[in-house]
This record gives C-alpha cells, structure tokens and sequence, in this order.
C-alpha cells in the first residue's frame, strides 16, 4: 500500500512541476527572457563540452552500462528501483563529489580572464609578427655570441701557449747563463 502512495505522490509531484512549466512557458503574463534562444544555444554549448569530458562519459558510460544490465528487470516495481539506486550508490556518490568538484572550478573557467581571450586574441595576433621578427633577431645575435666566445677562446688558447714558450725559452737561456732572475 505504502508504495501506491509513493508512487501517487511522485506522480502528482511530476504533475505540478510539469503544469508550472507549462504555466511559465505558455502564458503571456508570464515574461519569457528574449534572450531565450542564446541561452538553449549556450546550454547546449555547455552541454557538448560536458559530454566531452572523460569524467562525464564515463559516468555515462557506467550509467549506460548499469541501464543495459537492468533492462531484464522490472523498473516498474519501486522496490526493484530501489535496489537499483542502492546498488549503484558509490558511483552515485562519486559521480556527485565530481560534480561539486567542477561546480567548485566553474569559477576559474567562467572568469573575466578567459571572458576576455577573444578580444586579447586580437591584440596579440598585432603582436605575432613582432615577437617573430624578435625571435629572428635573438637567433642571429646568439650565433654572433657564439661565434665571439669562439674567438675568443682561441685566442686566450694561443696567448697561453706563447706565455708558456717564451716562459720556457727564458728559463731555458737563464740555466745556459747562469742567472735566475727573482719572481
């Protein structure tokens, strides 16, 4: 008996969630927002993006699986629901914490940062050809450097290597001579 009611009640419960949406919808007193159809096209947009995320179709996937797995059960009896439900409780919980997780992100993808890309983008696209050029620039000035400190360790290579000849040929005449001259 306890699940006539349940169901009489889930049913009248349906009934008036429906007729109020029928009631905002269809009566002219009520003020539809004119900006409806940017709204179903930016849900839908939403609704596309969530599809695509690997959480998400997972969820769906599992879903789809647990609904494959049902299908020779009778869904009409509430008890059968019930066990359903229960059964498919971790998921469910899990599947929730995920969405508090997003809807606690949402922040950080809706902010006035990625608002404000497609007007930035214009600003750097002017930029591009600039930060090309200076990437050429920067290319040409490191082979010069490179080329400098070659140079230069040549040099420093064979100035050490005189000092150390004519240190040489000095010792050397100095023990031919005799003398030693104080360091």
């Amino acid at each position: 008996m306890s699940s006539e009611s349940e169901t009489s009640d889930l049913l009248n419960s349906l009934s008036q969630r429906i007729n109020a949406i029928h009631q905002r919808i269809l009566d002219p007193a009520q003020s539809i927002k004119p900006d409806l159809f940017g709204e179903v096209k930016n849900l839908r947009d939403r609704t596309e993006t969530l599809e695509t995320n690997e959480v998400i179709a997972e969820f769906l996937q599992k879903s789809k699986t647990l609904l494959e797995s049902a299908e020779g059960y009778d869904l009409g009896n509430f008890k059968t629901k019930e066990s359903l439900i229960l059964s498919s409780e971790d998921m469910i919980k899990e599947q929730i914490t995920q969405f508090e997780e997003l809807k606690n992100l949402e922040q950080y993808i809706n902010s006035e940062s990625f608002q404000a890309v497609p007007q930035l983008s214009k600003s750097i696209a002017e930029l591009k050809p600039l930060h090309l050029d200076q990437l050429q620039d920067a290319s040409v000035i490191d082979t010069r450097l490179q080329d400098l400190i070659f140079r230069y360790n040549e040099i420093a290579l064979l100035m050490s290597e005189k000092f150390t000849y004519w240190d040489a040929q000095l010792t050397k005449w100095e023990n031919q001579t005799g003398q030693t001259t104080p360091v």
